[in-house]
């Protein structure tokens, strides 16, 4: 297993924000019976949030983090953007969980709401936030440990 480090971390984070860019740009809108489903997602997500256990928030988040990826018609980049998903998995590991901090689920609504009223463009800018919120607690939490 290699070894964690910052800039592994900051490399991954940037192929994560160019692939999923680019699956977002070309998005695929989703259809009423894929947003019930996304809906369905977000609430369990609402749910465990106030769970102790949080590998059931980790496992939860990644498939909400999935099915967006998943609306995207070019299977091979959504391919590419899962894997990239499952490179960063260990680097989640390390980012602070507060089952009383409402922050990451007003992220995710915000994506939700994007794609229900199909704005790209707030989207995209979600998703980023998103990403460099757990970059940034990434990169302290690795530098706390002097990795």
């Amino acid at each position: 297993v290699a070894a964690l480090s910052s800039a592994e971390a900051r490399q991954l984070y940037r192929l994560r924000k160019l692939v999923e860019t680019e699956l977002f740009e070309g998005l695929v809108w989703p259809g009423a019976q894929q947003l019930k489903g996304l809906e369905g997602l977000l609430t369990e997500l609402v749910k465990r949030s106030h769970n102790p256990r949080r590998s059931d928030w980790m496992h939860l988040h990644g498939e909400f983090q999935k099915a967006i990826l998943r609306f995207s018609d070019q299977d091979v980049v959504v391919r590419e953007a899962e894997r990239l998903w499952t490179l960063t998995e260990r680097y989640r590991s390390f980012l602070p969980y507060d089952i009383n901090d409402p922050a990451p689920m007003k992220r995710r609504r915000e994506i939700f709401e994007a794609l229900r009223s199909q704005d790209r463009r707030k989207l995209i800018i979600s998703v980023d936030l998103g990403r460099q919120e757990a970059l940034a607690a990434v990169l302290a939490s690795l530098e706390s440990r002097g990795l």
